[in-house]
């Protein structure tokens, strides 16, 4: 009974904020003998900062804010073309993915901090690169903000359209336009994200970086994943902490299917913001 009430007072901090957590924290274990573990737990207890909705805190701990997201996160723009086999009324008639999939075509990736120069091929129509010096039609640039990634279009020439209109000539896409370079030469904008999965830097934990999920502090014991939005989770494995028993490990990005934030399915693979394959069109 003794040592019962010595842990219970001991990690009573840690789950009134984190009930959800009770099965992994509350364990009988004699109050002579601190393991590791124990230790671990007391030390986030002391960090475990007020219990806030999901919704509130992914708006006001979002890392885009942050100048240490730029250290982890890894982003490319990238522009799809649809086959010139198939005109985009005769996409939604598509019923395969994989169909769907294979209508649009790679044209162009813009990685952080490039300038990609491009004008058209006059006879496939396709994309390609020019050098600085030469005539473009336009050029893409992958700026990285203290609050955003952004792509910025330069269009070098009059027939050059976003969705649809006549653009300025330096303007800032979005994920979902339409850019129009020429006749019969449509491109969709989409971003490729790359998640960040490892321990979490030191900027981090100089932030006071906290998880979404448990609203526990980030530290370097831990193992991490980070998402589109910029939210960051525990993610915590046999493979990245083979001494901590599996009831014992954070593994708060397992409990989701999709993230508090932005309500987007969680990936450790890379994967697309937005899938042209997914538009429907008449």
């Amino acid at each position: 009974m003794v040592s019962c009430v010595v842990f219970l007072s001991k990690n009573l901090d840690l789950l009134l904020r984190r009930p959800q957590a009770s099965a992994i924290y509350l364990k009988t274990k004699p109050a002579v003998s601190i393991s590791p573990i124990d230790q671990r737990n007391a030390q986030m207890t002391s960090t475990a900062p007020q219990l806030q909705p999901a919704e509130t805190f992914a708006a006001n701990n979002s890392p885009r804010r942050a100048r240490w997201q730029h250290e982890i996160t890894k982003g490319e723009f990238e522009l799809y073309q649809p086959a010139s086999s198939i005109p985009l009324n005769d996409l939604s008639q598509l019923p395969c993915r994989e169909q769907r999939k294979a209508a649009f075509k790679l044209a162009l990736r813009v990685a952080p901090g490039e300038t990609a120069w491009v004008d058209l091929d006059p006879h496939t129509r396709e994309l390609r690169r020019v050098a600085a010096g030469g005539p473009p039609l336009a050029g893409f640039r992958y700026e990285q903000t203290a609050s955003s990634d952004q792509l910025v279009l330069f269009a070098k020439h009059d027939q050059v359209r976003v969705n649809g209109i006549r653009p300025l000539p330096m303007a800032v896409l979005e994920t979902k336009d339409l850019i129009r370079l020429g006749p019969q030469s449509l491109f969709y904008l989409t971003e490729r994200v790359t998640p960040y999965s490892g321990p979490p830097t030191d900027a981090m934990i100089a932030a006071g970086v906290r998880c979404a999920f448990c609203r526990l502090a980030f530290d370097k014991s831990t193992h991490i994943l980070t998402h589109q939005c910029g939210l960051a989770f525990h993610d915590e494995s046999e493979e990245t902490h083979p001494e901590i028993p599996e009831s014992d490990r954070l593994q708060c990005a397992s409990r989701l299917a999709v993230c508090l934030g932005c309500k987007t399915p969680l990936s450790r693979e890379p994967y697309l913001v937005w899938d042209p394959a997914s538009i429907e069109t008449t």
